[in-house]
């Protein structure tokens, strides 16, 4: 092939690849794909207690939970106190949580390698 037309050819192909280049990416809209909620409303009758609320934010968020036997029955027999709004962004699950055991008179301390996300549920110092 001669020179110049391999040229020409080459020149007609670089200028159609960027007449059809990709264009930028889109930035994904955050509004229009909306964070997973939990909703715990069904936690919020008089007999809940702090344990079965414990059992189903575990279910939830894959945190887990341990306590020594005579906090424990303290959590079966205790009702759950709680406030605010009880659809929340999964994410926003652990602080919630901690938030609610806090007014409820307790406290959630981490145990154990952190990966495996175990926090042990005690009694506030008074």
């Amino acid at each position: 092939m001669h020179p110049a037309r391999t040229f020409a050819v080459l020149s007609a192909l670089l200028l159609a690849s960027a007449c059809h280049a990709p264009t930028e990416p889109r930035s994904v809209d955050s509004a229009a794909a909306p964070a997973p909620r939990i909703d715990l409303s069904d936690c919020a009758s008089s007999s809940t207690t702090i344990e079965t609320f414990l059992k189903r934010c575990q279910q939830e968020s894959g945190l887990n939970f341990t306590f020594e036997a005579e906090v424990a029955k303290e959590l079966r027999s205790t009702p759950m106190k709680l406030f605010g709004s009880l659809n929340i962004e999964r994410q926003e699950l652990p602080r919630f949580l901690a938030a609610m055991i806090d007014v409820n008179g307790y406290e959630l301390a981490p145990v154990g390698p952190e990966h495996l996300h175990v926090f042990l549920v005690q009694r506030k110092p008074s």
